[in-house]
C-alpha cells in the first residue's frame, strides 16, 4: 500500500478491527475518526490509532486536509456514508464496509470518486471500540465491488488491504451484491428480529428471557446487532429484502398448512431437505 496516512471514519468494530490488524502489519499513520469520544479513546488506549479526531458534523472531515495519497475507510452504518460521499473531495482513495452498495455506488459515480465499494463477510453483535479485533477478518471472505472506471492500480490496493488483513477477496458487481446480501444476510436478520419480536409479545419479555433455551438463543443471536446499522441495511436494499421475505413467507404458509392438515410424510420430507441444505454451510 502506497498511502502516506490511512482514516478510518467509525471506530466501531469493524473500524477498530481493521485499524489493530493494519498497525499490527505497518507502520502507516492510522486516524480515527468517530462522533463518540468514547470509542476514539479506547481506540487509542489500544493502540488501533495512531491520532484521533472527534466529529460534531460530517463536514468536520474535511478538516482533516485530504489528499490523493490518503485512503478513507468509512465504516459507518450505510446512510452516512452516502452523507459523507457527497463531501468528500476527488483526490483520496475512498473504499467503505457496508452491506449493501446500490445506493452508494450510484453517489460515488455521480461524484467522479476514486470509491471502491468493499464488504467483509465478517463481524459479531456486539457494538463500539472495545469489540475490535485483528483476527475478525483472517480467512473470512471480503467482497469488492469496484466501479468500471476504477484504477487498476486502486484496485490492487484495496486487495492487498484486505488480503493483509487475512480476508480471502472475491469481486462482485453491485447489483449482483445486494441481491445476494438480500438473502444470504439480509433475510436471516429479519427473521432473528421478528422471532424476537413474536416471542416477546407472545410470553412477556420475562418469561421470554427466562426461558430462552439453547435454540432460540441460536436463532436469535444477531438479533443483538445495532439497530441503527440495520435499520439502514434494511431501508437502502429494501427492494431485494422485500422479495427474499415475499419467498421467505411462502416457506413460512407451506409449512403451516402442512402442520395444520398433519401431514407428516410432506412434512418430514420438507424438513429432510432443509436439513440436507443447511449440512452444506
Amino acid at each position: 500500500m502506497k498511502s502516506s496516512r490511512i482514516i478510518i471514519v467509525g471506530m466501531g468494530q469493524i473500524g477498530t478491527s481493521i485499524a489493530l490488524g493494519l498497525r499490527r502489519l505497518k507502520k502507516i499513520p492510522i486516524v480515527g475518526v468517530d462522533i463518540k469520544p468514547q470509542n476514539l479513546k479506547i481506540a487509542f488506549r489500544r493502540k488501533a490509532i495512531s491520532k484521533s479526531f472527534c466529529l460534531k458534523r460530517d463536514q468536520d472531515l474535511l478538516h482533516l486536509s485530504l489528499t490523493s495519497q490518503d485512503l478513507i475507510v468509512l465504516a459507518t452504518p450505510v446512510k452516512s456514508v452516502e452523507n459523507y460521499l457527497r463531501l468528500l473531495p476527488q483526490g483520496p482513495l475512498i473504499i467503505d464496509v457496508g452491506s449493501t452498495k446500490g445506493a452508494i455506488v450510484k453517489v460515488a459515480r455521480r461524484r467522479h470518486l476514486r470509491f471502491i465499494g468493499t464488504h467483509p463477510i465478517a463481524g459479531r453483535e456486539k457494538e463500539g471500540a472495545i469489540a475490535g479485533d485483528p483476527q475478525l477478518f483472517k480467512n473470512r471472505l471480503c467482497l469488492l465491488t469496484p466501479l468500471p472506471e476504477t484504477r487498476p492500480e486502486d484496485r490492487k490496493t484495496v486487495r492487498q488491504l484486505w488480503r493483509s488483513l487475512g480476508a480471502e477477496v472475491e469481486l462482485m458487481e453491485s447489483g449482483k451484491h445486494d441481491r445476494w446480501l438480500a438473502y444470504l444476510s439480509h433475510l436471516p436478520h429479519v427473521a432473528a428480529y421478528a422471532l424476537v419480536m413474536a416471542i416477546g409479545r407472545l410470553c412477556g419479555t420475562h418469561d421470554a428471557v427466562r426461558f430462552a433455551f439453547g435454540g432460540l438463543r441460536d436463532t436469535t443471536r444477531i438479533a443483538a446487532s445495532s439497530p441503527v446499522m440495520w435499520a439502514d441495511i434494511f431501508l437502502s436494499n429494501r427492494g431485494s429484502i422485500r422479495q427474499a421475505m415475499v419467498k421467505f413467507k411462502k416457506e413460512l404458509d407451506q409449512l403451516a398448512g402442512m402442520i395444520e392438515r398433519g401431514e407428516r410424510s410432506r412434512l418430514l420430507h420438507w424438513l429432510s431437505l432443509g436439513q440436507a441444505m443447511r449440512k452444506k454451510y
